[in-house]
């Protein structure tokens, strides 16, 4: 990155003149620039150099110019100015009229049409189910870079509370009804940001059952005659179906079959967050408090506790397990449960773990704790791993084993494991042709027994490991694998204890805030960040994503449902 102007330290009138140009390695190419003045952005050019004045109330800023590369790399460079008034516009001194000489008339220049380009996006209205999903597509005319920027409300990516996109278009509505409603999606020309085009997206709740504590299975489910299990409400639910559970404690274990589909998943939702409890104190070590065996499943805000049992057995595939409160699973045997395992007989595909906490997980206080119970245990390929919080397991945070591959492992924090904050690779029933391909980026590893991170088994040429914040690791940052990017500094939390009771959100002047990627390219997969962070604050507030589960300068947490 070469700013050429302003020079930082140097004090200047506004509008302020912004000269610069960024440069990508050999094989790469920067495919945009922009510049955040205290951390918001005020201008975009898709383009390789930037020539633009900028606007800026008299006063001390900071202005960061960053730019990014066709593999999501990010260069940036910061500038501290002075700010004063506009600049006096001088007054001319008028100077002797000439006597003018006459001059023929020139062949006027025809002056050339300028090409106008356009977005069109299809469908331009649609219906979106609460927690459903709807592909959406544009067309670029006028110029051959056709890339699309896809926003939901005005928001990149969109987030957690109006809905989420892809860079493919495909819009999944949030678990929730948004207020207002209809959201806008656009598709905006990454070449001209002036073009674009919106769709009017209405979130309906569709069907719903009801579970309550003083239900009865007898009944049908209803909103005024809730029935009182999962297991009754999965026996009525069909594609589309919201299970809404009212706060309370329900003793399981649980055992739902039923499969949504691609566009019309089935959700079993606790309506306050954390407010319905579900344990299972009778559970086996080897057996689960719930288990899901449908394919196509949502798994969102229960507190699950209680237990000797795993958390969450997830047999089926395309399964969610969003917003979870799993905590002081202690089972007695060894091997024993973990938090959440995708198991299915390890064939399953396409499992994302998002914004969970897991603490507290395993025999943590013994002199021998547990290596074999785990925090997050992935048994299978393909699926993310996004804003999750984890610490005090007996074995490793988040465990990558089996015929674990193909994954994103983005913006988690990882600390006070007895084992190591995490583990990529694979081995034992499952394996094929072990863990690649694995994108590992802006996560936060502290003060875990043994390493940060660590690649272990059977594993492939392809993972990346890239941008992770990792200190204070007993046995040092990583085993057995390369990274790039890495931080070795304290993170600085608002009030880090290892016991779970502090405050893991980020202080100003954290040295995890803006350090992270948008992306990261791990062989076939291409990792991408996620747009909002646990709390559901938008990604990223300032010039760059940060590092762990929370974004720095959010207001705060934005439920999802």
């Amino acid at each position: 990155m070469n700013i050429t102007s302003p020079i930082s330290g140097s004090t200047v009138a506004s509008p302020v003149h912004f000269v610069a140009s960024a440069q990508a390695p050999a094989n790469r190419h920067i495919t945009a620039m922009r510049i955040y003045v205290d951390y918001k952005s005020v201008y975009t050019v898709y383009a390789a150099t930037l020539n633009t004045n900028v606007s800026m109330a008299a006063g001390s800023h900071k202005a960061t110019l960053q730019a990014w590369d066709n593999s999501g790399q990010v260069y940036k460079q910061s500038v501290s100015l002075n700010v004063t008034g506009p600049a006096p516009t001088p007054t001319p001194t008028p100077a002797p009229s000439p006597t003018p000489t006459p001059t023929p008339s020139p062949t006027p220049t025809p002056t050339p049409t300028p090409t106008t380009i356009s977005v069109a996006i299809s469908p331009t209205s649609a219906t979106v189910q609460a927690g459903q999903s709807k592909q959406f597509a544009a067309t670029v005319t006028g110029t051959t870079n056709t890339s699309i920027n896809w926003q939901v409300a005005g928001i990149t990516g969109g987030n957690s509370t109006v809905g989420l996109i892809s860079s493919a278009g495909l819009y999944t509505a949030p678990l929730k009804v948004p207020t207002p409603n209809p959201v806008t999606v656009t598709a905006r020309s990454f070449y001209d940001t002036t073009a674009s085009a919106n769709a009017a997206v209405t979130v309906s709740s569709g069907p719903g059952l009801y579970v309550s504590t003083n239900g009865n299975d007898a009944n049908n489910c209803t909103s005024s005659a809730p029935c009182q299990t999962l297991n009754r409400a999965d026996s009525l639910a069909t594609p589309g179906t919201t299970v809404h559970v009212a706060s309370g404690t329900y003793t399981g274990p649980f055992l739902v079959v039923h499969s949504g589909t691609s566009t019309a998943r089935i959700t079993f939702v606790s309506d306050v967050k954390w407010g319905a409890k579900l344990v299972a104190p009778a559970a086996a070590p080897d057996g689960w408090v719930l288990r899901s065996n449908g394919s196509y499943v949502d798994i969102v805000g229960f507190e699950i506790t209680d237990s000797e049992a795993t958390g969450i057995l997830i047999n089926g595939s395309h399964t969610r397990a969003i917003g979870n409160h799993i905590h002081h699973l202690d089972p007695t045997a060894c091997p024993g449960g973990s938090g959440i395992f995708s198991w299915g007989s390890y064939q399953i595909t396409d499992i994302d773990y998002i914004g969970n906490v897991l603490h507290d997980i395993g025999n943590v206080d013994s002199a021998n704790p547990c290596s074999f119970t785990q925090g997050l245990y992935i048994g299978n390929s393909g699926g993310k791993v996004l804003n999750n919080i984890v610490y005090r397991i007996s074995g490793f945070g988040i465990h990558m084993w089996h015929a674990a591959s193909n994954m994103v492992i983005a913006n988690n924090t990882s600390f006070a494991n007895m084992q190591s904050g995490l583990v990529v690779g694979g081995g034992d029933s499952g394996l094929t042709t072990g863990n690649n391909n694995t994108a590992v980026f802006n996560n936060i590893f502290v003060n875990n027994r043994n390493y940060g991170m660590t690649q272990q088994g059977t594993y492939g040429p392809s993972n990346t490991f890239k941008n992770n914040l990792i200190y204070g690791n007993g046995l040092g940052a990583v085993y057995q694998l390369t990274d790039s990017g890495r931080i070795t500094a304290n993170p600085a939390f608002v009030n880090y204890n290892p016991t779970g009771t502090g405050d893991y959100h980020l202080q100003s002047g954290s040295p995890a805030i803006d350090a992270g990627v948008s992306s990261a390219t791990a062989g076939i997969t291409n990792g991408l960040a996620p747009s909002d962070d646990f709390d559901g604050n938008g990604r990223p507030m300032g010039g760059a994503w940060d590092i762990g589960a929370y974004e720095w300068g959010g207001t705060g947490p934005t439920l999802i449902w």
